[in-house]
């Protein structure tokens, strides 16, 4: 599936996207494609258990904001919200 195809999909179903995929990014805020959230991995590592810990982390510290973007480094969760929300 095409990015544009994978965001609306996850909109429509609500459901939050977890990506490494920096496209999505261009997607929600330069061409304002509706979104139920996003988790984008910004992790410079392939190794599952450091992105295990870092989901694990954003899911018990910012529960309550995921219907936004989350850009998520391996020291910090960004919150950056969309103009709609």
């Amino acid at each position: 599936m095409k990015d544009p195809d994978i965001l609306a999909l996850a909109y429509l179903e609500l459901r939050v996207l977890v990506t490494d995929d920096r496209d999505f990014g261009d997607l929600i805020f330069r061409l304002r494609h509706a979104h139920a959230g996003m988790i984008y991995l910004r992790l410079d590592t392939s190794q599952i258990h450091v992105r295990a810990q870092r989901m694990d982390d954003v899911l018990s510290s910012h529960e309550d904001l995921l219907e936004h973007f989350l850009v998520v480094t391996i020291d910090s969760i960004r919150v950056r919200r969309t103009a709609d929300r």
